[in-house]
């Protein structure tokens, strides 16, 4: 594996790493949230001409938790994805080269 293709694996691997961090701290929060009777969820809005905040309902917080970790899983897929591509191309590359050595062994045998 070259450097290139090394150091995008590494990518890969530490934008899974991020991404499935944030999603546990969504997880246990929403959890917790869902499980305490006695809580409540702003939604902040922020701007330079004002300042905004609702109190949302138990229906809207998990909605958009649930859009969140939606996101968050198709972005792992993807990074899965092109992980996956480039562990398949070194593997293709080793096979190739058995063949070789294999079809190079069977010719010099006969």
């Amino acid at each position: 594996m070259d450097n290139r293709i090394y150091n995008a694996c590494r990518c890969f691997i530490s934008n899974i790493d991020s991404i499935s961090s944030n999603a546990k701290i969504i997880i246990d929060n929403i959890k917790s949230y869902n499980n305490d009777t006695d809580s409540s969820a702003k939604l902040f809005i922020h701007s330079k001409c004002s300042n905004t905040e609702n109190i949302l309902s138990e229906d809207e917080v998990n909605l958009v938790i649930s859009m969140i970790l939606k996101k968050y899983k198709k972005s792992i897929e993807q990074y899965q994805k092109e992980l996956n591509e480039c562990i398949n191309e070194e593997v293709l590359k080793i096979t190739e080269t058995l063949k070789e050595l294999n079809d190079n062994s069977k010719t010099e045998n006969k």
